[in-house]
C-alpha cells in the first residue's frame, strides 16, 4: 500500500509541474507556448506575471508576451509576438524567445541581439504597462 500512495503523490507532482501546450493565433501568426505554472516559492507579485498577456504598442503594431516559467530568482523565460507594421519597417511579423528578470513589479527583457529592450510594469491583476526601447508605450491584458 506504502508504494501505491508514493506513486499517487509522485505523480501528482509531475502533473502540477508538467507544462501544458498550448498555441495562440495573434499578430499575424500562430504561435506555440508551454507555459509552467510557478512553484510555491516563487513569491506572489512575481508570479502574477505567469500566462499570456495581449496588447499593441501606441495602437499601432500587435504585440503579445507570453510569460512561460518563472523562477524563485524572478528569472522568466518568455516569447516575445509581434505583427507587422510596414511604416515602422517591421515587414512581417515574428517571435522571439527571451530570458528576462522580475523584481519590484516590473519584467525586463534586456537588450537583445537588434538592441531591443522592453519593461513591462504591473499595473493591477490583469493589466501591464509596456515600455519598447525606452520610449513607445504599450498596454497588455492577461488572457
Amino acid at each position: 500500500m506504502k508504494s501505491i500512495g508514493f506513486a499517487t503523490a509522485a505523480l501528482s507532482v509531475l502533473f502540477a509541474e508538467a507544462a501544458i501546450a498550448e498555441s495562440l493565433t495573434k499578430c499575424e501568426q500562430t504561435v506555440q507556448y508551454n507555459i509552467t505554472a510557478p512553484k510555491p516559492d516563487v513569491p506572489a507579485d512575481v508570479r502574477a506575471f505567469s500566462g499570456v498577456w495581449i496588447g499593441d504598442w501606441s495602437n499601432q503594431l500587435c504585440g503579445v508576451l507570453i510569460v512561460e516559467a518563472i523562477q524563485s530568482d524572478g528569472t522568466a523565460q518568455t516569447k516575445y509576438v509581434w505583427g507587422s507594421n510596414p511604416g515602422w519597417g517591421i515587414a512581417k511579423p515574428g517571435v522571439s524567445a527571451w530570458t528576462g528578470k522580475i523584481a519590484n513589479g516590473v519584467l525586463k527583457l534586456p537588450p537583445n541581439s537588434r538592441g531591443v529592450f522592453v519593461d513591462y510594469t504591473m499595473k493591477g491583476p490583469a493589466s501591464l504597462a509596456g515600455v519598447y526601447r525606452g520610449q513607445t508605450q504599450g498596454t497588455f491584458t492577461k488572457q
